[in-house]
């Protein structure tokens, strides 16, 4: 009787063991190496806080996209759904800058939505179609190049406001202004 005992612990401890080196061998196969990657994007050499950064894996446009937005010192740390990091790959690096002037209202804040307000990069870097940012990321890869952009020249508008006394104040650029009329 103790032989049998022993023959059926064994055959379970084998099964068990074979479960188990089946489960670790199948999670190995669809685990990701994350890197925990960090980057800065720049104009003019000087840090663009508040600017979001996407990156997409080339070929791959299904795959989650990894994103971040950067701090008052133009650094990001980058972050693909809920996990920290990114898988190695190459990626194109899409990059907009919202107007920090437009600012959420408390209503908004507490639903969560914000107002939709103008890319000071005017789109250049907004899609994976326009954006001509690549980045390389390998598992030894820390931090990425800085990402340097160039911000347009605001083009120069006049503004107009009421007064109380039932006069408009015109303000104009410092630069002038050029106005083009039709042909007659």
């Amino acid at each position: 009787m103790n032989a049998f005992r022993f023959s059926v612990r064994q055959l379970l401890a084998n099964r068990v063991l074979r479960v188990s080196l089946i489960f670790f061998v199948l999670a190995g196969c669809n685990s990701k190496v994350m890197v925990p990657l960090k980057g800065s994007v720049t104009a003019d050499g000087k840090p663009l806080a508040g600017a979001n950064v996407m990156m997409f894996l080339d070929g791959n446009d299904r795959g989650q996209t990894a994103a971040a937005v950067t701090g008052e010192d133009g650094v990001f740390s980058i972050s693909t759904g809920v996990d920290m990091g990114i898988t190695p790959g190459t990626y194109t690096v899409t990059i907009t800058w919202p107007d920090p002037a437009i600012k959420p209202t408390p209503e908004q804040m507490m639903t969560g939505n914000r107002p939709d307000a103008p890319d000071l990069l005017d789109g250049k870097y907004a899609s994976r179609a326009n954006s001509t940012i690549k980045a390389e990321v390998t598992p030894d890869t820390l931090v990425l190049e800085p990402f340097e952009v160039i911000v347009p020249e605001k083009k120069p508008t006049v503004s107009a406001a009421p007064v109380d006394d039932g006069t408009v104040t015109i303000k104009a650029p410092e630069t002038p202004l050029n106005f083009d009329t039709p042909p007659k």
